[in-house]
């Protein structure tokens, strides 16, 4: 008995999740020794003084320093596998809880922004250089546009769920770019600011504070993920029955 060999498709397939994993692992790595090797300046902020020369060092940047952590979080979400809150937790560090988060925000709404505008005028290939568009199958209820709008709010809310994912598949929906920035960016905001909070805490070496946001925040995250569960399989279930009607 003679053996096809397999089509293209089936081995580029294979390779992308092949490169997926790796990136998945190197990623893991990168975050583990990053966090080995602050962990000591961290727990320096003790220090009154470290605190100071901190803020100084910050401010010895100026508006470069704005630039280059806006273009680091704009990466993050183009980029979806690197995971959001260390960013957003070295910007609260950097500018503050407040201005942390509105440097934060600014930069994942311009990258949503080139997300949406890429993959409306590039389609599914745009999508698959970023990330896994058979993702996309669990969020086909998301094409009902009277549950749209509530649902990609709720999901943009609650912790845990894959906002990156969510940012690559809304232009397949017919919702209008404004309307999807402005919806995303306000539901963002208290996950956002939770984590801005943590880093501003951590300059001021409240680390107390900081460890029960921390802990509050992966407790919402953790009942986030079960939540955003059964949004989905709700969402099927729903758009299921009513395409059957």
């Amino acid at each position: 008995m003679s053996t096809q060999p397999q089509p293209r498709n089936s081995q580029k397939h294979k390779l992308k999740i092949v490169l997926r994993i790796f990136l998945g692992i190197f990623a893991i790595a990168v975050i583990a020794i990053v966090t080995v090797l602050i962990t000591p300046t961290i727990l320096s902020f003790r220090n009154e003084e470290t605190r100071q020369k901190f803020i100084e060092y910050i401010d010895g940047f100026g508006i470069w320093g704005v630039v280059v952590m806006m273009a680091i979080q704009v990466s993050q979400v183009l980029i979806s596998i690197i995971p959001g809150e260390p960013v957003e937790v070295l910007c609260g560090m950097m500018y503050g809880a407040f201005w942390g988060m509105i440097l934060c925000l600014a930069g994942i709404t311009a990258a949503s922004a080139l997300i949406f505008a890429g993959v409306r005028k590039f389609g599914i290939k745009f999508v698959n250089r970023f990330t896994n568009s058979e993702k996309f199958e669990k969020l086909k209820f998301l094409h009902d546009s009277v549950k749209r709008d509530v649902l990609l709010f709720v999901l943009f809310l609650i912790p845990g769920t894959p906002k990156d994912t969510l940012v690559y598949f809304a232009p397949f929906t017919k919702i209008k770019l404004s309307r999807f920035l402005v919806i995303t960016t306000f539901a963002r905001i208290p996950s956002v600011l939770s984590s801005t909070y943590a880093g501003s805490n951590i300059s001021q070496g409240n680390f107390l504070v900081t460890v029960i946001v921390l802990i509050v925040t992966a407790v919402f995250g953790a009942a986030g993920i079960y939540i955003n569960g059964k949004i989905i399989k709700g969402g099927n279930a729903s758009y299921q029955k009513d395409k059957s009607k």
